[in-house]
């Protein structure tokens, strides 16, 4: 259904709550809105200073529930609504006193959201999307495109903001990293030309791939995503190249087996990489994209560090080393079949098949549609901008997955058809010399490098401090002074101190209004100077060098966490360091498996029987890490695989008469590991929908019957009714309608009028009443009660009937002919 083609009429629920049934139909018939919005989203609607991205409003009705239950902090709501939608929705909630909730139709929204400061929530990774119930459960036709339309705008939005501005956990990952990223890629480059390389990413598809690639192991570059180290461990292929970019916690979760592989493997990090997984990474390491966060000679030229996801920089590494023929191996871009979204081994594929996903399907190698992610349809399209970007002549990119995404530039071919170009043993010893090239003196010398780089902007950082609190006493002196002599001199001095601002600290100033965005965002006014009055100016003034200040103090607390790490990396190239020092700092920084870097170089039994004692407890622990299968990455898909909700995904495909859709997410419910009776419940609603489309009415009446958890009941509930009513089996069907009417007393007019057409008339009257109890505006109601009342000879209740309904519609012509023929029996 499309909003034109239903009633846009508000009705109203037992708890006197108005909304527009075509939207929301029966889910606040039970229960309040409040209630039904708290079981929902729990607390993830109450992020600290989050920009949020609501598709729908549920007639108005979310909208008040967050004006309502908001953290008083800078949090922005933007909700998303269809246009024809937000006249109505307007009238049934109040935003005026929250500045910071907004209401914009699907053609206005996008303009209104570039022009809003997104940009420094997306810096701060507190961009975050939600789905209205209504928008999730798309009674509504048109909310399915609205979602796919404004997630993949916002996608593209906040891939450009990261690419022009970067992100706060990148600047903080890369002040971090400083120590362990001293060798950059760029010397490979080209180095492996005429070689055939194969990338190894995480979809389900993997598996198809790593007989044949441990069979041709010698013959090819092989390069492997971080993620897929433990299913690498279990098979026994060791990579030469381990890829991760990632700078968030739960990539270490994922990519922690990556540590126990060999030194002989390079891993090749973004320099924003989570540094849990770099620090205690015990081989050689090449870094992508810059090593300092601003301007200086020792930010050598290097590859960039691709996104949005991990295959993206391995592709774009693989690129940069010359590979002449580039082989995808768990490259899918979208869900298997089952509707697995990653290979064995995974945290995922031990959850069982994604049965949430986001209804977006994409065309594969074998031209059949699969399901897809927003996430991957990006690094898809990434993907074709990159290729494009490249000369034609250079090199080939063959996908070896039949069902994995089509991407423009990549052709499939079957494995057993697939030529290797070249012998890259010489290639890979010179990425091994290169690497290995790097002395302990060379370390040393580096670090010496680093601190006194990194001294300098400490000491930098300190005198514009200074310089900005001269600035706001300055400005403060300026706008409360009346003397115009005194005004100029303070001019002049304001003038002296932008001058060093922007002359003696040029090469900080991005990086600090970067990482400061949010202040520097108080400051920007978009109005017109001209008309800014003395309170006004002071004020602007105030906050320009309030800017300066707290974003310099942020970012000194970063630069003094960077010494403190270099020293203590100094320390550790001791024969006999303060291990006090060194453990405090491998504790704090949650990086114990530096511990095993230190043993590497230095004999454990030449030191005391105490610190030989110390280090057994730190591996210890550290093992306990690795082995730690209760993560919160593990946590939060343990979570997703939940079958709650599922049965709206189910309905929107029998609504779609999808059969081929029903029958997937039925197989990927079978696959999943956990057996309960939602599960048990959900697959007969399952069941029962592809039996109906089968035209197998006896099958799936016995599957919907089966169906016993209240959500997947009620959609069985509506199917046994009609079954029931198409054999002519009305008794059942009054069963069916009466168990109905516990879900929503909407179903007490369907039950009124089939026990009145099956000769229960005083049945009808009381299933009547109860409806308009609650919806007493339903004049066909009223009319068909009049109608059961005059038929029973009870003629003054038929007259009440009809005079309600001509109060409300006077040019009802069934109500006027009744009474005329009640007004004759007189």
């Amino acid at each position: 259904m499309t909003p034109s083609e239903g009633k846009l009429d508000f009705s109203t629920n037992a708890f006197g709550e108005r909304y527009l049934y075509p939207v929301n139909q029966i889910s606040f018939d039970r229960y309040d809105s409040h209630s039904v919005f708290k079981a929902h989203y729990h607390e993830a609607l109450w992020g600290d200073d989050t920009f949020n991205v609501i598709i729908g409003t549920d007639s108005g009705l979310l909208v008040d529930y967050v004006r309502q239950h908001r953290k008083q902090d800078n949090s922005v709501y933007i909700f998303v609504e269809l246009q024809s939608l937000v006249g109505a929705v307007n009238t049934n909630c109040f935003i005026e006193e929250d500045s910071n909730i907004y209401i914009y139709g699907s053609d206005e929204w996008e303009s209104a959201v570039k022009r809003s400061e997104i940009a420094q929530f997306i810096y701060k990774n507190k961009l975050r999307f939600f789905d209205s119930l209504g928008a999730r459960y798309e009674y509504l036709d048109d909310y399915h495109a609205l979602k796919f339309k404004v997630h993949a705008s916002l996608e593209q939005l906040s891939y450009l903001n990261r690419v022009t501005l970067g992100s706060e956990n990148f600047i903080v990952r890369q002040l971090q990293n400083i120590s362990e990223n001293y060798l950059s890629a760029m010397p490979l480059k080209d180095v492996f030309s005429g070689c055939t390389a194969i990338i190894l990413a995480g979809g389900p598809s993997l598996d198809e791939v790593l007989p044949w690639v441990i069979e041709y192991r010698e013959r090819l570059v092989v390069i492997a995503v971080s993620r897929i180290a433990k299913r690498l461990r279990e098979v026994d292929l060791i990579p030469d190249v381990f890829v991760s970019v990632d700078p968030f916690d739960d990539s270490f979760d994922v990519s922690k087996e990556m540590l126990e592989f060999p030194p002989s493997v390079v891993f090749v990090n973004s320099y924003h990489v989570v540094s849990k997984l770099l620090a205690q990474w015990r081989g050689p390491n090449l870094y992508l994209g810059l090593r300092f966060p601003w301007k200086t000679p020792n930010n050598g030229e290097n590859f960039y560090s691709a996104g949005p996801t991990v295959t993206n920089s391995a592709l774009s590494f693989t690129l940069g080393i010359g590979c002449s023929k580039i082989l995808f191996a768990g490259v899918d871009l979208c869900f298997s079949k089952e509707g697995y979204t990653h290979a064995k081994g995974s945290i995922e594929t031990a959850q069982g098949p994604l049965l949430t996903a986001d209804g977006l399907w994409v065309e594969t190698n074998a031209n059949e549609m699969a399901e897809t992610s927003f996430p991957l349809a990006s690094a898809r399209e990434q993907f074709e901008i990159m290729i494009a970007e490249q000369p034609d002549d250079k090199f080939e990119i063959i996908n070896l997955a039949l069902n994995a995404a089509k991407i423009k530039g990549v052709n499939y071919q079957n494995i057993k058809d697939v030529e290797i170009v070249g012998f890259p043993d010489s290639a890979k010893q010179k990425m091994h010399d290169y690497c290995h090239s790097f002395t302990e003196e060379n370390r040393y010398q580096d670090s010496n490098m680093v601190f006194k780089e990194l001294s300098k902007v400490q000491n930098d950082l300190k005198k514009i401090i200074l310089l900005a609190n001269e600035g706001i006493l300055a400005n403060k002196k300026l706008y409360g002074s009346k003397d115009q002599h005194q005004k100029d001199r303070i001019t002049v001095k304001l003038n002296k101190i932008q001058s060093k601002l922007d002359k003696n600290f040029a090469y900080l100033a991005r990086l600090l209004k970067t990482y400061g965005l949010s202040y520097f965002v108080e400051y920007m006014d978009p109005s017109s100077i001209d008309h800014w009055d003395d309170a006004k100016l002071e004020k602007s003034g105030d906050l320009y060098y309030q800017a300066y200040k707290k974003s310099a103090k942020k970012l000194l607390k970063l630069i003094d966490a960077s010494i403190d790490r270099v020293l203590s990396r100094k320390e550790e190239m001791k024969i006999h360091p303060d291990f006090e020092l060194i453990f405090s700092a491998w504790i704090r920084d949650k990086q114990l498996g530096r511990a095993y870097i230190w043993a590497q170089k230095h004999p454990l039994a030449e030191q005391s029987l105490a610190t030989q004692q110390s280090f057994e407890r730190v591996f210890s622990e550290y093992h306990a890490v690795i082995n730690s299968n209760d993560t919160e990455h593990a946590q939060f898909i343990a979570k997703r695989a939940s079958v709650d909700g599922v049965e709206h995904k189910a309905t929107q495909l029998f609504a779609k008469r999808d059969l081929n859709g029903l029958k997937k997410l039925a197989l990927s419910l079978s696959l999943q590991p956990q057996n309960d009776v939602a599960k048990d419940s959900l697959a007969h609603l399952l069941s029962g929908y592809i039996y109906v489309l089968l035209d197998d009415n006896n099958e799936a009446l016995a599957h919907f019957q089966q169906t016993n958890v209240d959500s997947h009941r009620m959609y069985a509930l509506n199917h046994i009714v009609g079954i029931e009513l198409g054999e002519k089996r009305f008794a059942e069907a009054i069963v069916g309608l009466r168990e109905l009417c516990a879900f929503s007393p909407r179903y007490f007019i369907k039950l009124a009028h089939l026990q009145y057409l099956t000769d229960e008339p005083m049945a009808a009257i009381d299933a009547y009443n109860q409806y308009l109890t609650l919806f007493g505006d339903d004049t066909q109601a009223w009319m068909a009660l009049a109608k059961i009342f005059f038929e029973l000879g009870a003629i003054e209740s038929a007259q009440i009937a009809c005079d309600y309904v001509l109060d409300v519609e006077p040019q009802n012509k069934l109500a006027a002919t009744m009474l005329l023929q009640i007004g004759k029996l007189a």
